[in-house]
């Protein structure tokens, strides 16, 4: 877990940004989540063990998988969210997430900003405005 999240965790409320961002948007953080285990009912680092193991041909098995870990999770939504960035930023484990609801959307790594006014991130790609 990023040891800076585990002693300032974020609470309801707290208004954020993206500080990575050209555009680092705000917004108000609905819900935090320090580690996804207790949501998905099973270890994170297991379990995309195993999502990593499917071979490229075994893409259907892959999606199966990852469709029941997300169904059986007490957050289906923040489950498949879980999947995505773990997958696409592979440098680290991301376990630690908060719910953000937008006022100004932060950009993406393009010229265009974040498509939906709400969502799940990881808690390391945000900080209190």
């Amino acid at each position: 877990m990023d040891t800076e999240h585990a002693l300032k965790p974020f609470k309801i409320g707290d208004l954020v940004c993206m500080y990575r961002r050209k555009k680092q948007g705000l917004g108000v953080v609905l819900d935090y989540i320090p580690d996804i285990e207790e949501c998905l009912g099973i270890d994170p680092r297991g379990t995309l063990e195993i999502y990593r193991s499917y071979t490229v041909k075994e893409w259907r098995n892959r999606d199966r998988y990852r469709q029941q870990v997300c169904m059986r999770s007490k957050c289906p939504d923040l489950a498949f969210d879980f999947f995505i960035y773990n997958t696409a930023f592979a440098d680290s484990l991301k376990i630690s997430f908060v719910e953000v609801q937008w006022f100004k959307r932060p950009s993406t790594f393009s010229v265009d900003g974040i498509s939906a006014p709400r969502g799940w991130f990881p808690a390391a790609w945000v900080r209190r405005y």
